[in-house]
């Protein structure tokens, strides 16, 4: 039971039961049971207000939130002790002792009470502090999960947005926060937002459904509104693939997203294998199929993750599976994969009593002489076989059923992995060209820009997140702009490539923007080189088929292998008549077929320094999206070089400042 007891200097509080909350409490629960302005004692307050104690510190903190416009100068307290106590304010630098009810206390600053309990030492010290409710109900951030788009991009001010979502949507999470920490509440299509998880909203059957986010301030009276109409996206039509590999064999020919049939051979003591089928669309769906007519197949796993789908392999030599691949509207597309089981080894292969005694040519007719004419070599198969291709001494004949085997293309291309890709891009005073500064004229540059991350020639967000823009403004010189960013990690596969745009608005629907893309590695860094000024900072890339201009950059002698006496290989060879001869010569074939698709010189000029990057005379052609190989050699005036192989596909992946585009990057050597 407790009593308030009012008294003249000092209050007295007896709470039936307890006497001395030292013994009973120890040093972490004070005597203050609470501390609240009650509105009998304070005309401003329409409701009591009740602190918050946090009994921790010392002194311990109490928090009181006042409506905004109270006059915090003038306020009355109300206590409640679980003992008896005297009370005193001693934050104004002597001791005001307090009558309860009655006593005023000007709050616009900290104030300190000092409770003096029977039988403590030393007081227990209370620091009030009391502030106005926030009346900020605006969000700081809105975001929807799987958004295709989000227009306009997300400011506190801007109430009606439209986002697009993928055409399979069924639900989807929206998270929101305020821009007060106080924010009170925030409902999202009607329910409550109760963690950083959001709200799930529902999006069964509609293609356009509009959900609003209601928000209240701290204050209780302060409200918004926003308003989100969900899109649906037409369906994706993309069935093709991004990546088919069986691990531990090799496809022929190498895959190419434009092929539809392969073989394979894998080891004749395999049992199962695995198949990966990656498709380039996250919205396609990947299946395993027999051939119709066939046996079905045992397959275990999804064939489109990075772990794959096992497909069991017994009581047959060759297996032929259909990789199916579904769009998201529902357009097939499927690829024939033939596995064949290779041949035994020789180990492995039953005994043969016939041709076993082969390798010893019949020792004992020879030295009979007496013999007729055939005798002396019944056997004339041993001697007549080292003309043959093998260079084993002692072939054991291989059975003739035995599949011709595997053509030992050239390497087999690199395994497919996962990877996560952070990507940082750093702008340092990048000048806008004179061209861009005349668009843009009066016109302002957003403080704010966006850098998008997609999947290269898709629609496919990987991320998208803003950064802040350093504009300087140098008298009638053009703007130079600075800024970083970084991107969270995003999963890709290592044969993927990931696009990256930057767009900065200036006001009228018209953007600032560049866009380069990478092959996928764990660190990646952009820095932009200029930036376009137009409507549409997207970029359409040369279509697969084309022809395009291919480059290289290298140098002519790699940095680390350069060293005293190297100096005369910094020129390339001169005839005798001082004409220039070419010194770096690249040959380039097609990937599957073999057939050669350039070979010749791509440099041929002098006084070039060891170390430095240099770049073909004049880029060659070659066609967008295909798979080639290429061998490049540099020879010095001393007869000696290097040489280096690879195998790559040609993609464009660099707009150019004039229009257009900049040749494709063959290789980088450094």
């Amino acid at each position: 039971m407790k009593r308030v007891l009012l008294g003249l200097f000092v209050v007295t509080l007896v709470f039936a039961g307890l006497t001395g909350c030292r013994t009973i409490f120890g040093r972490g629960r004070g005597p203050v049971e609470s501390i609240a302005f009650l509105p009998q004692h304070n005309p401003d307050l329409t409701a009591p207000v009740i602190g918050s104690i946090s009994e921790r510190p010392d002194p311990k903190e109490v928090t009181m939130v006042v409506p905004p416009g109270t006059n915090v100068r003038s306020l009355v307290a109300t206590i409640t002790l679980n003992t008896e106590a005297s009370v005193a304010v001693i934050s104004t630098g002597g001791r005001v002792t307090q009558i309860n009810n009655q006593t005023p206390n000007d709050f616009s600053v900290p104030v300190t009470y000092s409770f003096i309990t029977p039988g403590d030492d030393e007081p227990w010290l209370y620091r009030v502090v009391v502030r106005e409710a926030h009346t900020d109900a605006a969000l700081a951030s809105l975001q929807v999960s799987d958004a295709l788009s989000f227009e306009p991009r997300f400011s506190p001010e801007t109430k009606n947005y439209t986002v697009t979502v993928p055409y399979s949507t069924r639900e989807l999470q929206v998270t929101a926060r305020g821009r007060s920490p106080y924010l009170q509440r925030i409902v999202v299509d009607g329910a409550v937002v109760r963690s950083s998880s959001g709200v799930t909203v529902s999006f069964e059957s509609a293609d356009r459904r509009e959900i609003s986010i209601e928000t209240l301030a701290e204050d209780r009276v302060s409200e918004d509104l926003y308003r989100i109409t969900l899109v649906r996206a037409e369906p994706d039509r993309n069935p093709a693939l991004a990546a088919l590999s069986v691990p531990g064999a090799t496809l022929s020919p190498a895959f190419r997203s434009d092929r539809l049939h392969y073989a394979t051979e894998v080891p004749y003591e395999t049992s199962e294998f695995t198949i990966i089928a990656q498709p380039q669309s996250r919205f396609a769906r990947v299946s395993l199929d027999a051939p119709a007519g066939e046996q079905s197949l045992s397959v275990s796993g999804d064939a489109a993750s990075s772990h794959g789908a096992t497909v069991s392999f017994r009581d047959t030599d060759r297996l032929r599976v259909v990789v199916t691949v579904r769009a998201e509207d529902g357009t097939l597309l499927n690829h024939t994969l033939d596995v064949r089981r290779a041949a035994p080894p020789v180990s492995a292969a039953p005994p043969s009593p016939g041709p076993s005694p082969a390798p010893t040519p019949t020792p004992g007719p020879s030295p009979t002489p007496p013999a007729p004419g055939p005798a002396p070599a019944p056997t004339p198969s041993p001697p007549a076989q080292p003309p043959a291709p093998s260079p084993d001494p002692a072939p054991a004949p291989t059975p003739a059923p035995a599949p011709e085997p595997t053509p030992a293309p050239a390497p087999a291309p690199p395994t497919v992995e996962t990877l996560t890709v952070q990507v940082a891009v750093n702008a340092r005073n990048v000048q806008l060209g004179r061209r861009e500064a005349d668009a843009l004229g009066r016109g302002q540059i957003a403080p704010e820009g966006q850098v998008t991350l997609r999947r290269y020639r898709s629609e496919t967000v990987l991320a998208q997140d803003a950064f802040s823009v350093n504009v300087q403004r140098r008298g009638n010189n053009p703007p130079v702009l600075s800024f970083d960013w970084n991107s969270p990690g995003v999963r890709m596969s290592s044969n993927e490539l990931v696009e990256v745009e930057i767009r900065i608005p200036t006001g009228n629907g018209n953007y600032l923007h560049y866009t380069e893309a990478f092959p996928a590695a764990s660190a990646l860094s952009m820095a932009p080189p200029f930036f376009l000024f137009s409507s549409n900072p997207r970029v359409s890339w040369p279509a697969p088929g084309s022809s395009v201009a291919v480059d290289a950059e290298y140098s002519l002698i790699p940095p680390g292998q350069i060293g005293r006496g190297q100096q005369g290989i910094e020129e390339l060879p001169r005839g005798a008549a001082g004409a220039q001869q070419a010194g770096v010569q690249l040959t380039v074939r097609d990937a599957d077929s073999g057939s050669q698709l350039f070979s010749g010189p791509v440099r041929s000029g002098a006084g070039i320094q060891a170390g430095r990057r240099l770049n073909f005379d004049q880029p060659i052609q070659l066609t967008e999206g295909r798979d080639v190989r290429y061998e490049f050699l540099v020879r010095g005036p001393d007869g000696r070089g290097w040489r280096t192989a690879g195998h790559t596909t040609v993609w464009t992946t660099r707009i150019a400042y004039e229009g257009g585009y900049r040749p494709a990057l063959l290789f980088v050597l450094e």
